[in-house]
């Protein structure tokens, strides 16, 4: 079973910069995963203007093993729930994540899916419903524009 958070967020992202994710992943109940509640999490990059705007063009699966960034800078769960000027919505977030622009370059004029996927019932978890809803998603629909120092 999955499911699919239906609030995608439009970004607009300048060519040649790293693109920041940040989201507070919620199954249906409303109450924001932490890292403990999370077992994987898989972010995919379609390339919505290419001739396969169907297949990935960037598959990562960061690490959950401490708080983002971390040491290696691939983490991307929070074990608690954060409240910062990086956050502008309700409540809060605990999902961070950078796509550095040497892992992946997002083409100028190009439109591009970003999608992360959460697999719920870590071995830890205190939330045992969360195994019903299996996988949850959250995406980001990004417009590239510019080029950085143009």
């Amino acid at each position: 079973m999955s499911y699919y958070d239906r609030t995608t967020v439009r970004l607009d992202h300048v060519e040649g910069e790293d693109l920041w994710l940040v989201a507070a992943p919620a199954p249906p109940n409303g109450a924001v995963l932490t890292r403990d509640e999370v077992s994987a999490v898989t972010i995919k990059v379609y390339d919505l203007t290419s001739d396969t705007p169907d297949t990935a063009v960037l598959t990562v699966t960061p690490s959950l093993s401490a708080d983002p960034p971390g040491a290696s800078d691939d983490q991307c769960m929070f074990d608690a729930l954060q409240e910062d000027d990086v956050w502008d919505g309700p409540g809060g977030y605990t999902f961070f994540y950078r796509i550095k622009d040497g892992a992946y370059h997002f083409d100028g004029g190009r439109k591009y899916l970003v999608e992360a996927a959460f697999t719920a019932g870590h071995a830890a978890n205190t939330w045992p419903q969360l195994d019903d809803y299996g996988v949850l998603y959250r995406r980001w629909k990004v417009r590239v524009v510019g080029v950085t120092g143009a």
